[in-house]
């Protein structure tokens, strides 16, 4: 009887468990962003955040924009490039080639196509795990998180496919 209920509960505490990780990397990652813009703006300088994903880290250029430190995700189960397990990984949109945000002294985003967009998401994970992301527009450099419904978050070319509404 024990097995059997075991049998059922698994999947769910699965993607359960699968869907907090991404929640608790989407956090962090929404952390060191609003962190670098608010840097940005109260210093009135530029403000660069880099996504690492060779290493799994977000740093920043420069240093003083994160003052609580950078970002290790790996201690959150995000897959370094140099690693083969994968727990959470990270797709970017619009971020240019160094994979990083650049804030104004205004808090305001330098990107090429309006919003630059961050995806965390399981390779391989279930159908019922969530896709998270966390999309930066650059007129204004508002911040806004959501669930990514494109098809593809290893490499999300669409920005509106940042769900934000809930």
């Amino acid at each position: 009887m024990i097995g059997i209920l075991a049998a059922i509960a698994a999947p769910s505490f699965l993607t359960w468990l699968g869907n907090k990780k991404i929640d608790d990397v989407a956090a962090q990652t929404e952390s060191a962003i609003r962190e670098a813009q608010s840097e940005a703006i109260k210093k009135s300088i530029s403000c660069t955040l880099t996504f690492d994903k060779a290493n799994a880290k977000i740093s920043s250029n420069p240093t003083t924009c994160l003052p609580t430190g950078e970002r290790d995700l790996s201690q959150l189960g995000v897959r370094a490039l140099s690693k083969n397990t994968a727990e959470v990984e990270i797709g970017t949109a619009n971020l240019g080639s160094a994979d990083s945000f650049e804030f104004s002294q205004k808090g305001t985003l330098s990107v090429g196509g309006g919003v630059g967009m961050i995806v965390l998401y399981r390779n391989g994970g279930a159908t019922n795990q969530r896709s998270r992301c966390i999309a930066v527009a650059s007129g204004i450099g508002l911040i806004r998180t959501g669930i990514y419904t494109g098809s593809n978050p290893s490499n999300p070319t669409d920005t509106s496919n940042c769900d934000t509404s809930s």
